[in-house]
């Protein structure tokens, strides 16, 4: 089944971050996108209840995401972050963020 020869599979997708749209998508009125900045410690503090108040960990809602802030930014300012790649959605009114996505800059090799 496993084989000592190379395999030369090539690149899993022929694209790169430069190929990757940069216009804003629009929101509905009342919501606009913020930049999360995770080395302040009130925008912190945002993420964090947002995370643990809305976010679960399985599908039967009984494991709440709920992990210390220290963990957060330890995760989320892996080598090479890009702070750019932590976007939220706000409220345009109150500034409360409702929505949070993060991206993580990664090398990755696939047979060779």
């Amino acid at each position: 089944m496993f084989s000592d020869q190379p395999k030369n599979d090539g690149p899993i997708v022929q694209k790169s971050v430069k190929d990757i749209s940069t216009d804003e998508i629009s929101l509905p009125n009342g919501f606009e996108w913020t930049q999360v900045d995770i080395t302040d410690p009130d925008t912190m503090q945002r993420l964090y209840e947002l995370l643990r108040d809305h976010y679960v960990e399985d599908d039967d809602n009984q494991f709440r995401f709920d992990y210390p802030i220290e963990f957060l930014q330890w995760t989320l300012k892996m080598p090479n972050y890009k702070p750019e790649w932590h976007l939220g959605i706000q409220s345009a009114k109150d500034k409360k963020l409702l929505g949070f996505i993060s991206g993580t800059p990664l090398k990755l090799t696939v047979n060779e």
